[in-house]
């Protein structure tokens, strides 16, 4: 542990035993101690990690401040609406409030105040608490006038949860900046706008974030560098002073340290890698906003990042490994009274039409288990019940739920279709009975739109035994009605 605030790994200070895991320390400027824990099982998923903060304090303890704004970033006139909401004092001493919005504004003593920025610039509001023995916290955030974020539209023609294998799903996208201008108005180029169409095997949410995030840095970092003077020195794919775009990326591919000096040489300069020619410095660019044009460049060694047509009919091929197609829009504008370029993204993912059951979202005395040979099942009982939030039901006509209860150990039961809660609309009802590991194909009656799924099972005479196990729910398309597939 080191005072200077450097991380000390904590491994070899745990016992090593099965439940150990790693975790690292670090004092922040203030005294207070943080504890990150990893956990035992690292990345997506990890619901055992967790960051702990402790702080001393032997007298009066100071409040404890909470600033959020409706609006961040907007064009002029910008109105935002302040709140100090979860602002308290630990020690339940009466708060007083000011807030500071610009040099020479107006100031306010309003726990949750508005007020209207009417001219460009980047400002710092502060709110100061104080507590009834003199005690004061500050903090602050930032708030960008000047420049409206873009809004990016992403149409997806029929349903807009599943994908069926083998099946075309169209799309659309449009976008309108109220500085750049549109699509519709050509003053924005179909070349502007990033359409990406990746496919992940599986459904994990937290890996689905990540994919849109990168997916929005290729947009921002391209349109940072149209933006910049590199283009005098660089092409994408051309010999040029320095070199294309393409070889920095195959060169550098999978080098993830030496992808972090390359943020750090375009802001400072060098040479000697790539010829005699140095490469100028660029002290005027901030790092964050050089971090997405360097994972701009490095996309371009994944053909798959070529961006798709603005309109369009995309066939999916999961070579039967039920995944997940996120299909991705976006748009960096130009920016606007000295306010930077602005990033504007629409997402949707179409998971595979065969959803494992284990991948429920809530549930009630549903235990998964694992089985040798079959992998992760959900065993259920009387009166429980799995969901999956946000599914869009148009053009669903049935659902395939496999199945088993083919042992002594389960009793069969019924299987309800509900909406959005287990007492909600019953959609339909399908019987597993004992002994049969055979697909139960439920119809379920027409619905449109976004609603929470609900699996509610059901034997008042299982004598406390479990129904059966679950492991595959396949939606079907409504025979006739709308397709999915968008076609």
């Amino acid at each position: 542990m080191k005072p200077n605030g450097d991380f000390v790994s904590m491994e070899r200070f745990m016992p090593k035993t099965k439940f150990s895991h790693p975790m690292d320390m670090q004092f922040a400027k203030d005294g207070s101690l943080y504890m990150l824990e990893y956990g035992q099982n690292w990345f997506a998923q990890n619901d055992d990690a967790r960051l702990t903060r402790i702080t001393f304090n032997s007298g009066n303890r100071v409040p404890e401040v909470t600033i959020v704004a409706d609006k961040k970033i907007g064009s002029m006139p910008l109105k935002v609406a302040f709140s100090s909401e979860g602002t308290n004092d630990p020690d339940g001493d009466k708060l007083t409030y000011e807030w500071t919005f610009a040099k020479g504004l107006p100031k306010s003593n309003l726990p949750n105040p508005t007020f209207t920025f009417a001219k460009a610039g980047i400002y710092t509001p502060t709110l100061k608490v104080k507590d009834a023995l003199g005690n004061v916290t500050e903090k602050s955030m930032e708030i960008k006038v000047g420049n409206d974020v873009p809004k990016v539209d992403l149409a997806i023609k029929g349903n807009k949860s599943f994908y069926w294998n083998d099946s075309k799903v169209a799309y659309e996208v449009k976008v309108s900046d109220k500085e750049d201008g549109s699509l519709e108005n050509k003053k924005i180029k179909n070349d502007d706008v990033q359409v990406n169409i990746d496919y992940l095997e599986g459904f994990d949410k937290t890996i689905i974030a990540q994919g849109h995030q990168a997916n929005m840095s290729v947009s921002s970092g391209k349109r940072l560098i149209e933006l910049s003077d590199c283009k005098s020195c660089h092409s994408i794919d051309q010999k040029s002073i320095g070199p294309n775009y393409k070889d920095v990326a195959k060169k550098y591919k999978g080098r993830g340290r030496q992808i972090v000096a390359l943020t750090d040489k375009i802001i400072k300069g060098g040479g000697g890698v790539w010829g005699e020619q140095p490469m100028a410095a660029h002290p005027q660019l901030k790092k964050e906003d050089v971090d997405e044009m360097v994972k701009y460049i490095m996309s371009l060694a994944d053909d798959k990042k070529a961006s798709q047509p603005v309109k369009g009919e995309y066939l999916t091929k999961d070579n039967g490994k039920a995944g997940t197609y996120m299909f991705s829009a976006s748009y960096t504008d130009k920016g606007a009274n000295n306010i930077g370029a602005l990033t504007g993204s629409k997402t949707y993912t179409l998971r595979s039409a065969t959803m494992k059951a284990n991948t429920f979202d809530t549930q009630k005395e549903a235990l998964k288990y694992k089985l040798e040979g079959v992998g992760e099942v959900v065993i259920v009982s009387d009166k429980s019940f799995i969901s999956f939030n946000d599914i869009d039901f148009t053009g669903i006509g049935a659902f395939t739920i496999m199945a088993n209860a083919s042992n002594e150990r389960t009793a069969g039961g019924k299987v309800e279709i509900r909406l959005d809660s287990p007492t909600g609309q019953l959609l339909g009802t399908g019987d597993v009975t004992k002994a049969t590991s055979s697909p139960i194909k439920v119809p379920v009656s027409a619905n449109v739109g976004f609603h929470n799924l609900f699996l509610v099972f059901a034997n008042p005479e299982s004598k406390g035994k479990p129904l059966f196990a679950l492991t595959d729910i396949t939606v079907e398309k409504e025979v006739g009605g709308v397709s999915g597939s968008g076609r």
